[in-house]
């Protein structure tokens, strides 16, 4: 059944990662939602533009040393060997897409 968005009391979006062509577009679509009509929970702005993986880049005083990229492998910069080489303090998440 295919119902308007604007007859919904609210609307949440939740995906996980990769952002693609697909995830943008469900993004623009709810910017067109009348916010009078219906309540858009996770803004679509803020959606595109606050990548999960680099938020929280901006609470440096309170995170761990944090290297981000895109590929670890190629580089031959392995986790395991990473993590030793930072005394086993590491997260590693690699961003795709």
């Amino acid at each position: 059944m295919v119902r308007n968005l604007e007859e919904m009391d609210a609307v949440l979006m939740r995906k996980d990662p990769p952002v693609n062509v697909r995830y943008l577009y469900v993004s623009y679509i709810l910017d067109l939602i009348d916010p009078a009509k219906t309540l858009v929970i996770n803004s679509p702005q803020g959606l595109r533009n606050d990548n999960e993986k680099m938020y929280t880049f901006q609470f440096l005083s309170v995170m761990p040393e944090t290297m981000v990229a895109i590929a670890l492998y190629p580089f031959d910069l392995k986790p395991r060997s990473l993590s030793n080489h930072i005394k086993n303090q590491a997260i590693f998440s690699e961003i795709r897409g």
